[in-house]
């Protein structure tokens, strides 16, 4: 579901008396005008505009369900970078209130907070009705007439409360500032189609400015520093960066990469300008990046299918004999993520519990191991590595960073060398399908990019 943009507008600016006369009045007679100057003031229609506006991004794509979530908690405004119109989130309130009251649209705000209960950690949302579009239609503001302005692709955000903050560029940010907007701009020049739904004619989906939605790919950096339970660690790091948050994650996400678009079971219906695509996926990525910073070669270019068909499954990254490959995975990643054994155990524990199929518990129990155990054995099969184990989150993140750098770059340059548009989800690429065997084969051999490379502290995670 998409939050609502701030960085929309359109050419005309609304009036209290276009609202209330002539056809809009007609459309939403029961919306409350009131008497006075406070209103529908010019905040308030300031706010409605951007409202209105943002109903306009997604109607053509007839898998659109309309719905938009947003936060009613009075936290900082946001920054004018992130939010260029200067709307208050007071004004912004009133007009969804005002409009959810009217019935225009289905209006659904989180439950307020009682006094001695924690807060839930859950948004407002509201659906788009066929009544709204009209509305603005009848305002002039329409999909050809809408358009975003000073909206970046870097953003930094807040680790607890997702609110956007404001940075000062450098050398890095300005880089994938730049990258990024070449990558979208060129990535808007095919047509990218899934299906979400096996009823004909039902959940398709459109990407790219050929057929459907418009692509503006984030990249997004949280404020680790902000933290006091990350201090210690990146007091021990040398960061040479004016923020040191960006030397942490920097992930992608959105369209088919995230909600019904982003399962796995969808993604064999991607279609890239109405061609079949195929998948090439880094293995064990980040346990390949670790390899790659302590050895300098590439731990494993083959994933578990192709292994397996050669009869070499032990070399693959999470094989422990006797267990379901998502166990060890799951363990690696905490191992990558979590400091101290004891920590992991107990995390992996309430994963099992909480979180794993019954299947995957049954195996594990079925396999005898210990927890202890199995780290053993994933520290035995990866002792080149074994330092950069059990080092916190902050970790995890460092990898995130080298990921996201690595694969990005990667794309990019496929997508300029050989004229042919790179998807990316994570640590996989999307490619029409006679491109596959050329990306997969030169996928580990293309040179980094020299710049983040230069910003990267994959070098330093062993000696924290």
């Amino acid at each position: 579901m998409p939050s609502i943009d701030y960085t929309l507008t359109t050419n005309t600016d609304l009036t209290k008396e276009q609202i209330s006369t002539g056809l809009p009045r007609e459309l939403t007679p029961t919306l409350e005008l009131g008497k006075d100057h406070r209103t529908w003031n010019k905040e308030h229609l300031k706010a409605l505009k951007l409202i209105l506006c943002n109903f306009m991004i997604k109607p053509k794509r007839n898998r659109f369900d309309g719905i938009y979530l947003y936060s009613r908690k009075n936290i900082k405004n946001k920054p004018k970078r992130y939010n260029p119109h200067s709307i208050s989130l007071s004004s912004l309130k009133y007009v969804i209130d005002a409009l959810g009251r009217a019935g225009i649209i289905d209006h659904r705000p989180a439950t307020p907070r009682k006094s001695g209960v924690p807060a839930e950690n859950k948004l407002s949302e509201f659906r788009v009705t066929q009544q709204a579009l009209d509305f603005a239609f009848s305002l002039g503001i329409n999909p050809d007439t809408v358009k975003s302005i000073s909206r970046k692709h870097v953003r930094l955000r807040d680790r607890e409360t997702d609110a956007l903050i404001p940075f000062e560029w450098d050398e890095y940010t300005t880089h994938i500032e730049q990258f990024m907007t070449e990558y979208c701009s060129l990535l808007n020049q095919h047509s990218i189609m899934l299906k979400t739904d096996d009823e004909p004619d039902k959940g398709i989906v459109e990407y790219g400015d050929k057929l459907g939605e418009h692509i503006h790919l984030y990249r997004n950096y949280r404020n680790y520093s902000d933290y006091p339970e990350f201090k210690e660690d990146i007091d021990k790091l040398w960061i040479d960066m004016k923020n040191p948050n960006f030397a942490f994650g920097g992930r992608t996400g959105s369209y088919w990469m995230s909600g019904i678009a982003g399962k796995k079971e969808n993604r064999p219906t991607v279609l890239i300008n109405g061609n079949k695509t195929k998948s090439a996926d880094f293995p064990c990525m980040h346990i390949n990046l670790c390899y790659v910073q302590e050895t300098n070669k590439w731990y494993q270019t083959e994933n578990k299918n192709e292994l397996r068909k050669q009869g070499r499954i032990e070399e693959d990254g999470y094989y422990i004999p006797d267990l379901h490959r998502d166990i060890p995975k799951k363990m690696i990643q905490l191992m990558l993520n979590i400091k101290s054994r004891r920590a992991v155990s107990m995390v992996f524990n309430k994963w099992l519990a909480n979180e794993a199929e019954d299947e995957l518990v049954e195996i594990y129990k079925e396999a005898g191991l210990s927890n202890i155990e199995i780290m053993d054995k994933l520290e035995e099969k990866h002792k080149p590595i074994k330092d950069y184990f059990y080092k916190g989150k902050l970790v995890g993140q460092i990898i995130q960073f080298e990921e996201a750098n690595t694969v990005m770059h990667l794309a990019l340059y496929f997508m300029k060398m050989y004229k042919f548009p790179v998807l990316t989800i994570y640590d996989e690429f999307l490619v029409e399908e006679e491109h596959h065997d050329m990306v997969n084969e030169f996928m580990y051999s293309t040179i980094a990019c020299e710049l983040c490379q230069k910003y990267s502290l994959m070098n330093q995670i062993k000696y924290l």
